[in-house]
């Protein structure tokens, strides 16, 4: 399974927003940034019942790597100068999150012991 590093997080949610562009060389107060802010974000998430399947941005798995930078990256349009997310921004960036962080069906049937 591929999976993606907290730096490789943190570039590309500076990148998809265009606050930097793809050949772009990022600073590294830039990056340090949008590590803690990819840090705060997860643990906000989890916050909404939205948990990465390792549990940290340490070791991102590749299908989270797209939609979490997304979701970052909103944030930080915000740290550049841009405006805030707005409620519905904020649901639709969570909602592919939300939708991957449920727990799939078992398919088994739990019985019930009464006393």
């Amino acid at each position: 399974m591929t999976t993606y590093s907290r730096s490789d997080l943190a570039a590309k949610a500076l990148r998809l927003p265009g606050l930097y562009g793809p050949d772009e060389a990022i600073s590294g107060e830039d990056q340090e940034d949008a590590e803690a802010m990819a840090e705060a974000i997860v643990e906000t998430l989890a916050e909404m019942n939205i948990y990465i399947p390792n549990g940290s941005v340490d070791v991102v798995p590749a299908s989270w790597y797209i939609p979490l930078a997304n979701f970052i990256g909103m944030y930080l349009v915000q740290s550049y100068g841009g405006p805030s997310p707005t409620e519905k921004s904020i649901q639709d960036a969570a909602s592919p999150l939300r939708t991957m962080s449920a727990k799939p069906e078992t398919g088994s049937i739990l019985e019930a012991q009464y006393f």
